[in-house]
């Protein structure tokens, strides 16, 4: 049941797979925060929404991480080496904006509520935003998955036990369960006033999207017995997705592209899901041959906001998206080169001396 399994050991497309996802949520947010006007034939965008995308890739690749090496101290080490080298330049970084525009100052560094900040921010509390950093529109509001993404980290242990039970049919009950509590507890979460200060401790609650989570864990478990359903059968999924789409939400308005989906957009979402891991199984080399080994994804996710902001801050009229494209770009270009990639470099190592020393090399 919890063998590793070749097939996913492969060249893949998930990084290219997360770097549109990472566009689509900055374009979706550039349109909102900046009052632009999108072309209708443009608007398919809201139909491909990167976060759930995001939520199916981590539980998919997740897993297959600690199945093949299932050793927890050095599976959080990783977590942690992959997430907040990368968040901690977007910080400082974000400090410096907001030092250019004025919503900090010299004094500020000499008062508690700045340091507040800075720890939440640096921790997994992202969510935190005293007051008199709201003239900043909310210095960086997409950090909300860094604890949701946290506590899968967390929880992905306790799953992946669950993965030993030698009886299959019991396996997936399990998991089922799990992923109906989800849904019921995100379907409850809906009827709350997003106002409400409870509402807003459970919007960052792992609960919440744990069924986007979830549809990766499933697919990873089964893939030997789905994947002749997934590999290179993305046009398949497209057509079938966009169809779906169409139908359900574009003429019969059934539901809406929430995070807190109802039965009709969760049934999208999972057509969703099992589109991304076909995308990901189709054409294996495609990913290799666009970003040649640079992952800018998580760069890409994480300086948009902070760029979004400083040009609403600087009143920049013109080409304002195409600022926030280039921009942004450089900064993740930069975040790649000089902390994402060296801190993967020494996940490596410590997997590399793990095993070194479990051999008694």
């Amino acid at each position: 049941m919890g063998a590793s399994n070749p097939a996913i050991d492969e060249v893949n497309n998930f990084d290219l797979i997360r770097l549109v996802a990472a566009f689509q949520v900055m374009v979706c947010h550039t349109i909102s925060h900046l009052g632009l006007e999108l072309n209708p034939i443009f608007k398919f965008i809201y139909w491909f929404p990167g976060v759930p995308i995001f939520f199916t890739i981590s539980g998919f690749l997740l897993m297959n991480s600690l199945n093949k090496n299932p050793n927890f101290k050095i599976y959080l080490t990783n977590r942690v080496l992959r997430i907040f080298p990368g968040l901690w330049g977007c910080i400082f970084t974000t400090i410096i904006f907001l030092f250019i525009v004025g919503s900090i100052n010299f004094s500020t560094f000499f008062k508690l509520p700045f340091y507040q900040w800075l720890i939440c921010q640096l921790t997994i509390f992202q969510f935190y935003t005293p007051p008199f950093l709201r003239t900043f529109a909310t210095p960086n509001g997409s950090l909300w998955t860094i604890p949701v993404e946290f506590q899968f980290y967390v929880l992905l242990p306790a799953i992946f036990w669950l993965s030993k039970i030698p009886n299959r049919v019991l396996y997936v009950l399990a998991l089922l369960s799990i992923f109906l509590i989800s849904v019921a507890f995100s379907y409850w979460y809906r009827q709350l006033d997003p106002e409400i200060l409870l509402a807003k401790l459970i919007h960052t609650s792992v609960l919440t999207y744990l069924q986007f989570f979830l549809m990766g864990v499933f697919a990873y478990f089964f893939f030997s017995s789905i994947k002749r359903f997934l590999i290179n059968k993305s046009i398949f999924w497209l057509v079938m997705y966009v169809l779906y789409s169409y139908v359900a939400y574009d003429q019969l308005e059934l539901f809406s592209f929430s995070y807190k989906p109802n039965f009709w957009g969760l049934v999208a979402y999972m057509i969703l899901s099992i589109l991304t891991l076909s995308l990901a199984f189709t054409r294996i080399n495609l990913s290799d041959k666009i970003l040649k080994g640079n992952d800018i994804s998580y760069g890409v996710y994480l300086y948009h906001m902070p760029v979004i902001n400083y040009i609403v801050q600087n009143n920049v009229d013109n080409y304002r998206m195409l600022a926030t494209i280039l921009i942004t770009i450089i900064f993740a270009i930069i975040s790649w080169k000089l902390i994402e990639s060296p801190a993967l470099k020494l996940k490596r190592r410590i997997l590399v001396f793990r095993n070194q020393k479990s051999c008694n090399c």
